[in-house]
């Protein structure tokens, strides 16, 4: 036998605002295992707004450069909604790779390493780059929290192993 039990959400699904929304809940009371109704496709799992204002907020930017300021101007102008400016920085950022690899092209053979400390989630990481210099084109870059010896080493020598 199944027991329900409805739980209740109010995310934000766009430009309708706060909506209540409530999910069916399963207890079995066999094996005491509980089961919820899945929104994983519409809506994050612990997040408040809906996935469809990461390509809202796509939109807005695709022209150039908007601070999180103006972004919510445009949220609150366009939607009706005034998300606050950490969740539009989270919604601008975006889980990347640590290294770029340029594969399309015949390098010269003679190279530059340069490096610059950058500051990601408030610590500092460095961005290590070899670059083509006779073609002036980037060879690898990668993003690391260190610039150990080994470190470097190895990403230099990353270049040979293709």
């Amino acid at each position: 036998m199944i027991k329900q039990e409805y739980q209740e959400k109010n995310p934000i699904l766009g430009e309708f605002g706060s909506q209540k929304i409530y999910l069916r809940r399963y207890k079995c009371n066999d094996c005491g295992k509980k089961f919820v109704t899945r929104l994983d496709a519409v809506i994050k799992p612990h997040h408040r707004y809906a996935n469809v204002f990461t390509d809202k907020l796509k939109s807005f930017i695709e022209t150039g450069y908007r601070s999180l300021r103006k972004t919510a101007t445009d949220f609150q102008t366009f939607l009706g909604v005034s998300p606050s400016f950490t969740s539009i920085r989270n919604w601008q950022t975006k889980k990347l790779k640590n290294r770029i690899e340029n594969i399309d092209a015949d390098y010269s053979g003679y190279y530059c390493y340069d490096e610059q400390w950058i500051k990601l989630n408030g610590q500092r990481h460095y961005r290590l780059t070899l670059y083509d210099y006779i073609l002036n084109i980037p060879v690898t870059e990668e993003i690391t929290s260190n610039k150990g010896y080994k470190t470097i080493k190895e990403f230099i020598k990353s270049i040979n192993k293709r």
